[in-house]
């Protein structure tokens, strides 16, 4: 962070999130649960900010979405393949939907699957019943943060801390 526009005090992102709370002042956002907010300035005047935008996206059911819009209108979203087109004009095939594609290679292809065994290493057999076992040399990891500090671990062992506390990144002031 940069403070040379800014005329901030501060030398770390963390301590310029204090200085610009400080001169602010109190003030506050509060949803009524109701489709309003209660915003109390500095000065402790209250605002009530009514949000009339209220539209609603369901949770999916067997792959339908619906949306409900401001007016109440509803429209439906379904995601299911067996619902959206497929152009076949390049490829050769006959199906019309995502669905039938995908029926239609999978019958062309034969039986073929890939297996995870759990060691690093896949199994996947063709259709012809030859079974090639594929080694994943490529395994690295990141933890979940502690306090903020993650630990990124290469493929070769090598580890590095990534720290995104905000006292602990440079403020250029």
């Amino acid at each position: 962070y940069d403070n040379t526009t800014s005329g901030l005090t501060a030398t770390d992102v963390q301590a310029a999130i204090d200085e610009i709370n400080a001169a602010a002042g109190t003030v506050s956002l509060v949803d009524n649960g109701d489709g309003t907010y209660d915003f109390t300035d500095a000065g402790g005047t209250t605002t009530t900010i009514a949000d009339t935008s209220l539209s609603t996206l369901s949770a999916p059911v067997n792959g339908v979405y619906t949306y409900t819009d401001e007016s109440g209108a509803t429209q439906t979203i379904d995601t299911n393949a067996s619902s959206n087109p497929y152009d076949n004009t390049t490829s050769g095939l006959t199906a019309t939907d995502v669905q039938a594609a995908i029926d239609e290679i999978n019958a062309a292809a034969g039986t073929v699957s890939l297996v995870d065994n759990g060691d690093g290493t896949y199994d996947f057999t063709d259709a012809g019943g030859t079974t090639t076992t594929i080694a994943d040399t490529s395994l690295s990891t990141l933890s979940a943060p502690v306090n903020g500090v993650y630990t990124y671990t290469d493929e070769s062992g090598a580890t590095q801390t990534i720290d995104t506390n905000a006292s602990s990144n440079p403020y250029d002031n």
